[in-house]
């Protein structure tokens, strides 16, 4: 909803307060979704480590620690990438709007 090249703060902060108050209905319902989810996960977790052997558990564990690690790291660069395209990205890795610099 926020567009990169949009210069006025009001705008984007009207934009912003208009989220909000649309969420903030379903926050309670969000919130639990997110905890049916993550009871959802600790089950199936516990499910799988009780079907293996205790070396099978420990390899099961490390590698999805290390897909969950990859896939967090593959979302930032392609955040970061998206926002280099965008022109809303400088080194230090703040965001700016550089429509309006060029």
């Amino acid at each position: 909803m926020l567009r990169a090249n949009e210069t006025d703060k009001g705008g984007k902060k009207e934009v912003e307060e208009r989220v909000d108050s649309a969420l903030m209905p379903k926050e309670e319902g969000l919130e639990e979704i997110l905890q049916r989810a993550d009871g959802l996960r600790l089950r199936t977790l516990q499910g799988i480590v009780n079907i293996l052997r205790p070396k099978q558990c420990i390899h099961f564990l490390i590698a999805a620690a290390e897909l969950h690690l990859r896939l967090h790291e593959w979302g930032k660069k392609r955040d970061t990438s998206r926002r280099v395209n965008e022109g809303t990205y400088s080194d230090e890795g703040t965001i700016h709007d550089l429509s309006t610099s060029r």
